[in-house]
């Protein structure tokens, strides 16, 4: 596998993120939804949705190798995952890993006194979750058809 680099994302990657999110969705998530959760999906990560939000309360870090985005991840309030995604090429080559201990970091150098942090993680995502470090805080949910479990990670 390629070498990767985490950094913050760049504005004129963002239409970049936003189609490996919707392309990822699309194929591991989205089958567990129902046209409800994946309409809300959808409007979440719109490019003017996802630009107010880095604008007002949120970070968004991207993984690269030389030519593409293979990764992001969205952090609202520096203690809440918004958004984890890898392209589908790149499952299980350390890339979710990478991103949140990043992102992890970022997040300390906010505040330092940060105790944990926390996701609403698709059914498809709890297990890889558990394996960074997350355990369930709360029976799986639907909120607006979106399907999620409440996870927290104690951070050291």
């Amino acid at each position: 596998m390629a070498g990767f680099v985490v950094g913050n994302i760049k504005l004129n990657e963002i239409d970049k993120a936003q189609t490996l999110i919707k392309s990822v969705f699309d194929k591991y998530i989205a089958p567990g939804y129902s046209p409800e959760g994946i309409r809300h999906f959808y409007e979440f990560i719109t490019l003017e949705a996802i630009i107010s939000r880095l604008i007002t309360k949120s970070f968004m870090l991207a993984a690269r190798t030389e030519n593409e985005i293979i990764g992001v991840a969205e952090i609202r309030d520096y203690s809440h995952i918004s958004l984890l995604f890898t392209a589908e090429a790149y499952h299980g080559n350390g890339v979710a890993r990478t991103l949140i201990r990043t992102a992890i970091d970022k997040c300390l150098q906010k505040n330092k006194e940060l105790k944990s942090i926390t996701v609403k993680a698709s059914p498809y995502a709890v297990p890889i979750y558990e394996k960074l470090g997350f355990s369930c805080s709360e029976p799986e949910q639907v909120l607006n058809g979106l399907r999620f479990t409440p996870m927290i990670r104690t951070l050291k």
